[in-house]
């Protein structure tokens, strides 16, 4: 599913898609407030989808810190989007031709480190880790930039009101994003008044 998509069946959800069979321009009453607040909200969803029931698994090898040492031991540096290690996810190899094992004597020094104190001080083997990312933000997308999901160049236009463009996809798997327009209609209504 795209941005569009979502934002526009959002907006059918709660009756402001369209009036007598015309899309709604972005200046009709609070049309506008609607369509700033979309984006946010569907990175709210996706940050709750994917920090409850849809996980998003990535697999990474890790490099060594040249700029970081704790007790003297090689110190690896951990993706800047690690929300979380999958339980047996770090996998180490002592030479650069051993398949790799599960390594569970580890310690994070820092939210950005990672070292091995029961592996010896000249370890300098390879570590892999498969780990739960954070979603990527709707907001990332941008017209004639790449695409952080999709890896490809977006070349649609950017949107109005601060929007993303139609096309930017959103992050997980499409089955997560079925529930997206549902959240945002329920947040876009819950601050409706009556006129």
């Amino acid at each position: 599913m795209n941005y569009g998509q979502v934002r526009d069946e959002s907006l059918k959800l709660f009756n402001q898609y369209s009036l007598a069979g015309t899309p709604i321009e972005g200046t009709y009453n609070n049309q506008a407030d609607y369509l700033r607040r979309i984006p946010g909200l569907v990175d709210s969803a996706l940050w709750e989808i994917s920090s409850g029931p849809r996980r998003i698994q990535e697999y990474k090898e890790l490099r060594l810190d040249p700029t970081r040492n704790y007790m003297g031991m090689p110190t690896y540096k951990l993706p800047d989007d690690l929300m979380d290690i999958v339980p047996g996810g770090l996998l180490v190899t002592e030479h650069p031709r051993e398949q790799p094992r599960l390594d569970s004597g580890y310690m994070r020094p820092d939210e950005h480190h990672i070292i091995f104190p029961e592996r010896s001080k000249h370890f300098h083997g390879r570590v892999f880790l498969l780990y739960y990312r954070k979603p990527r933000s709707i907001m990332e997308c941008k017209n004639g930039a790449e695409c952080p999901i999709t890896g490809g160049t977006c070349d649609c236009e950017d949107g109005e009101y601060g929007q993303p463009p139609d096309c930017a996809v959103l992050d997980n798997t499409p089955e997560t994003h079925v529930p997206i327009p549902y959240y945002v209609a329920a947040h876009l209504l819950q601050g409706e008044d009556n006129f």
